[in-house]
Order: C-alpha cells, then sequence, then structure tokens
C-alpha cells in the first residue's frame, strides 16, 4: 500500500466518519457539506488532489461567496485541519469522551 492509498483511505474513513457526501475518481475526491450559520444553511465545498509526495486541496467556505482557499501538504492531518477545522474539534471531543466513558 503506498502512502498516497493511505491518504485516501483515511480521508474516505474521516469522511464516513461524519456522514459527508464525496465522490472518489482514481486521486480525486470532491464533495459538498451543508453546516448551519447563525440562521441560514451554508454548503461548504471541498476537493482533494492526491499526487505521490503531497496533496492539493481546495474549499469553499461557503458556495454563494466566489472564493476558493488552496493548501498543499504532505501531512494528511495538516490538510483535513485546513478543510473541516470545525469536524477535527469534534471527533477530538468523541475521542476523549470514548477514553473516559
Amino acid at each position: 500500500m503506498t502512502q498516497m492509498d493511505i491518504w485516501v483511505e483515511t480521508t474516505q474513513k474521516f469522511l464516513d466518519y461524519f456522514d459527508i457526501d464525496y465522490k472518489k475518481n482514481l486521486d480525486v475526491i470532491v464533495g459538498k457539506r451543508k453546516t448551519t450559520g447563525t440562521s441560514t444553511i451554508i454548503t461548504k465545498s471541498f476537493y482533494f488532489k492526491f499526487n505521490s509526495d503531497n496533496i492539493y486541496a481546495i474549499k469553499r467556505d461557503n458556495d454563494t461567496i466566489d472564493m476558493t482557499l488552496e493548501f498543499v501538504s504532505s501531512d494528511i492531518d495538516d490538510v483535513l485541519e485546513f478543510l473541516f477545522p470545525d469536524l477535527l474539534r469534534l471527533l477530538f471531543i468523541d475521542e476523549l469522551l470514548e477514553e473516559y466513558v
């Protein structure tokens, strides 16, 4: 299993854990998720491109605003933190609760 395969598998497990809709095609994963803002539902988009030596990620925090952010790293944790900071906090809390319950 290559490093790229591990990154793809880790990403898919993360997205499945939070029940996020996505599509995978070889070394690309794209998807959208809905979050609630103050009183509105916001749709966020994301894109992963897995290469042999790094991961390229793009996110749009609100699909109604035409602004995207890009990030490149060889650390899957950094990429997930860039794309889903709120979900990583939830995952950390879930892990803590699991340890103490």
